[in-house]
């Protein structure tokens, strides 16, 4: 990624073109028109004259790793060029790290700041034509420094806030320059994000399993959802068998159904329904709304334009008492009755296979529900588990890092 200066996250969200050097409240300090380049101007004589800048935006929270990297043009009379980050509330007049909610990598000495002026060792100093960059670790509270490309290790440790890239200078003619995307790194940010995956990788293959826990899940799964065929093939390679499971009665009768929900042949789903599980539709209203929803977007996807509304019109007894979000997706439906193509639309997506996986899911999730059965299967428990254990740890986190959709596991 040619991105420095940016929200860096484990799916290389792009460059952040927006991000500058805010030049209101500074002092002491010379900008260039682009807000890339920044010179001191002041004489460097006591602690008061202290010239810092920050960005004019701060690292995403929900981003894996921000980053960004700062050349020193010249290191002036003393070197006393501080890089680090800040919280928006720091004193523009004081040098990073030298404040509670600010931390800094210092120039003449190589010492790092996280609070307070003492400063302790850290690495060697920097000079004019060095390029140091300055990271966090979102999910890990860590802030790290890099100097000319090479990783010099975790500077900081729980580390909280909403932070900005920020830069102080304190001696004369000392002049940086920034990048927030318009080149290249000179640290390979993408090799350590590689790095990272591949060590939780081998974290979670390292976790000791039970060999019979995942191939019964994944069965349990297969057999949940009424892939009967799917699960066969699972059963003869893996040696597992679902003998005794309850939820094999309805087996036969659930894949058919699906099957049919899948061919567009909704008409015959609703009487396999019928004659399988007699009382299920009047028990499951929701679950008849969809089929007779499907019902419709099947005829509309055929072309048959007026049997579509003659069939709207002939059911809409059925469904006198709609909850909002049904009365939403009636019209949603409905709404495929006025293009030509609705295919070449966002609408579109009723029409696509997705759309009766969809309702064969609620189908069969009424069925299991209908049987005294769980509405889901052991896996998307475990999953859904996951998501709150994850959402946790962000909350705890300080809402910082990566966060984790269900969309992107379920």
């Amino acid at each position: 990624m040619d991105v420095i200066g940016m929200n860096y996250t484990m799916n290389n969200q792009g460059e952040d073109d927006n991000m500058r050097l805010d030049t209101i409240d500074i002092r002491f300090l010379e900008v260039t028109p682009d807000k890339l380049t920044a010179t001191y101007i002041g004489r460097g004589t006591h602690h008061h004259d202290v010239g810092s800048i920050r960005t004019n935006k701060p690292f995403s929270r929900d981003a894996t790793i921000g980053y960004y990297e700062v050349k020193v043009l010249n290191a002036g009379a003393k070197g006393s060029i501080c890089v680090g980050l800040a919280e928006k509330t720091f004193s523009l007049e004081r040098q990073p790290g030298w404040e509670e909610g600010s931390y800094g990598y210092l120039a003449e000495d190589g010492k790092k700041f996280g609070g307070n002026q003492r400063g302790e060792g850290y690495s060697e100093g920097f000079t004019t034509g060095d390029v140091i960059g300055c990271g966090i670790i979102h999910v890990k509270q860590e802030i790290f420094f890099t100097k000319n490309g090479k990783y010099l290790g975790t500077a900081f440790r729980k580390v909280r806030g909403t932070l900005y890239p920020t830069i102080g200078m304190h001696s004369a003619k000392e002049s940086i320059t920034v990048n927030f995307g318009q080149k290249p790194f000179k640290f390979d940010l993408d090799g350590m994000l590689m790095e990272s995956r591949e060590k939780l990788r081998s974290e979670v293959k390292s976790i000791a399993l039970k060999t019979d826990e995942v191939p019964n899940l994944i069965r349990q799964y297969l057999l949940h959802f009424g892939y009967s065929d799917t699960l066969q093939s699972f059963e003869e390679i893996s040696g597992t068998n679902s003998t005794k499971d309850p939820l094999l009665t309805s087996l036969p009768h659930r894949t058919k159904i699906r099957r049919l929900i899948m061919e567009g042949e909704i008409e015959e789903a609703i009487q396999s329904i019928e004659e399988s599980f007699p009382k299920l539709l009047a028990s499951f209203p929701k679950a008849l709304f969809a089929l007779r929803c499907q019902q419709l977007i099947e005829l509309i996807r055929a072309r048959k334009l007026n049997e579509a509304v003659v069939f709207a019109q002939s059911t809409s007894s059925e469904f006198t008492m709609l909850e909002s979000s049904e009365e939403e997706i009636l019209q949603e439906v409905l709404g495929l009755l006025a293009y030509e193509d609705p295919s070449a639309f966002p609408i579109g997506r009723l029409l696509k296979i997705q759309q009766r996986e969809s309702v064969a899911d609620a189908v069969n999730s009424a069925v299991l529900v209908h049987q005294g059965c769980s509405s889901q299967s052991k896996l998307e428990v475990l999953l859904r588990q996951l998501l709150a254990v994850r959402s946790t740890m962000r909350e705890e986190n300080d809402n910082r890092g990566e966060e984790l959709l269900p969309e992107n596991v379920l």
